[in-house]
């Protein structure tokens, strides 16, 4: 009655094709991503009900992390959204970073978006910097020229 298609043999990297990467691509908004492929990115939230305060504090997310709480810390992530109730005091490193509440510290990100709402306050390492109207930014932008780390130092303490 029902019968699945002959399982067809994938060629593997090893005969001359490259193996395939995860690309972000915007779904939507610009801060809900997908993994191409892999279906929705792993997302984390911190809500908007939750501080987190502690002394050399680190948040380290391997996907999507979204802040629309109080955090006290460094934070890493593939993709790191500070919400419009988000309050980041601290690093955030990731390949991409979108800020619509405040961040009181250092960003570092390939691609740094600053949204209307946002309140920074802080130098930003980025390859591309978007700051929309109505933004308050003040600190240092800094374009990479070379490589940009997107990784927080494991072994120093929290800013």
């Amino acid at each position: 009655m029902f019968a699945r298609p002959p399982v067809q043999d994938a060629k593997s990297p090893s005969q001359g094709l490259p193996e395939p990467r995860p690309v972000l691509v915007p779904v939507g908004d610009s801060t809900r991503p997908t993994v191409v492929g892999s279906g929705p990115a792993p997302r984390s939230v911190i809500g908007n009900d939750l501080t987190i305060i502690g002394h050399g504090i680190k948040i380290i997310s391997a996907g999507v992390l979204e802040i629309d709480g109080r955090v006290d810390g460094d934070v890493q992530g593939t993709q790191v959204i500070i919400g419009e109730t988000g309050r980041l005091t601290g690093t955030i490193a990731a390949e991409q970073v979108v800020v619509k509440g405040t961040v009181s510290g250092q960003i570092r990100g390939r691609e740094v978006m600053l949204d209307g709402s946002s309140h920074v306050e802080g130098d930003v390492h980025h390859q591309r910097l978007t700051i929309a109207v109505g933004a308050h930014f003040e600190g240092r932008s800094r374009r990479a020229t070379g490589e940009l780390r997107t990784t927080l130092d494991l072994d120093a303490p929290a800013t």
